[in-house]
């Protein structure tokens, strides 16, 4: 999921009448406005939460691969899943204090410029919570009973 989230838009921002189109992706910024110009946000913080996440993935596969005695690997991908979801939200709040003077966050609905984490932000997220639980959650214990097969020919 951590690697799903990566290609998703992680913020949007748009205005009812589709003439303002915002998109942040960890990886690029998408900026659609119509006979407007904006000065692009600095987004440094996307880049170090793209790196974590990716690492956090990594972390996670291996963790699901070792034996119950190794989990902590687990520990450590959702620990740093949940630093790039925090890194991600606060250095986006951040630059769009600095670049918007019209107080756009995270989530606002100023002068129809609707605002919102969107699918990438909670796809992480999700998964920084799958992560810490399978850490919390024991494999079942197999039994080694040895059913026996009986074939019959007509």
């Amino acid at each position: 999921m951590c690697f799903v989230s990566v290609v998703l838009p992680w913020w949007t921002a748009t205005t009812p009448t589709q003439l303002y189109n915002i998109s942040i992706y960890l990886y690029r910024e998408s900026w659609d406005a119509r006979g407007d110009y904006f000065d692009s946000p600095n987004i440094w913080y996307c880049q170090y939460a793209l790196i974590l996440l990716i690492i956090a993935g990594l972390t996670a596969l291996v963790g699901s691969i070792v034996s119950y005695r190794f989990r902590g690997i687990l520990a450590v991908g959702g620990s740093l899943a949940s630093a790039s979801l925090v890194i991600f939200a606060t250095g986006l709040q951040n630059s769009l204090s600095q670049s918007f003077p019209k107080s756009i966050g995270l989530f606002s609905n100023i002068q129809g410029i609707t605002t919102y984490l969107t699918f990438g932000f909670w796809t992480a997220l999700v998964a920084t919570i799958l992560m810490f639980a399978a850490i919390i959650r024991r494999p079942k214990s197999s039994t080694n009973s040895k059913a026996s097969v009986t074939l019959t020919t007509p």
